[in-house]
């Protein structure tokens, strides 16, 4: 196990203060297992809201793309990369998001703690919105493939659906690379053509073909070009 890379993760993901980031409190080492502590965030995950109502009103998932594109946009400024954006870890509190857990991934793989995935040798994220790159194991990720992610929740807060299903964690993660997943407006027609084009760039296989920064996501959501 070493402490050390986990305690690097958490200093990193500690300095980190932003209206849509849940912040690292503390940490620390316990008879050599490593810690940390984050504030309580009063209400649901969008997970809990999306297995209640599947779908979500288009504003809404609208300005909660735009307030998880304006965290990443902060983290990866200051280097770093979530690696973990899925419903399960963006937390609605008062109706705004916030996201949980950054930084978590990496220190979790840098502690040598396994999960299914790491032992079956696969990256630490979830197969559902796993960008291609972290789903080959590349070890050095960018905020691009938290874009990926984000693009996967976007398409799923507005069909209901998610963009590469599987039935299990390995079809799941090769389906990315065969499939592409239809324009939102095909599946939800009053979705803005802008807002399917929108994820498509963040969806897009080719790391260097898509949407670069989470400050651009932000700006297209705020644009009137997305009405």
């Amino acid at each position: 196990m070493s402490g050390d890379g986990f305690r690097r993760e958490i200093m990193l993901a500690a300095k980190l203060q932003h209206a849509h980031v849940v912040p690292v409190l503390s940490s620390g080492d316990a008879d050599g297992l490593p810690w940390f502590t984050m504030p309580y965030v009063e209400g649901d995950s969008l997970r809990t809201r999306l297995t209640r109502e599947r779908q979500l009103p288009i504003d809404e998932a609208l300005r909660i793309s735009r307030e998880v594109a304006d965290a990443l946009s902060y983290a990866h400024a200051r280097g770093v990369v979530h690696r973990d954006i899925k419903p399960e870890n963006i937390l609605l509190e008062a109706g705004h998001a916030v996201v949980a857990d950054f930084g978590i991934a990496k220190a979790v793989a840098s502690a040598g703690q396994a999960t299914a995935l790491t032992a079956t040798g696969m990256s630490v994220g979830t197969p559902s919105y796993m960008s291609p790159e972290q789903s080959a194991g590349d070890p050095d990720l960018d905020g691009r493939s938290d874009l990926f992610a984000l693009g996967c929740l976007g398409f799923e807060m507005l069909t209901g659906e998610v963009a590469f299903p599987g039935p299990t964690a390995q079809a799941t993660i090769a389906r990315r690379f065969v499939h592409t997943p239809p324009p939102v407006s095909s599946v939800r027609p009053d979705v803005p053509e802008a807002v399917s084009r929108l994820l498509e760039g963040l969806m897009t296989q080719d790391v260097g073909e898509r949407t670069e920064s989470g400050g651009h996501v932000v700006a297209a959501l705020r644009s009137g070009a997305t009405a």
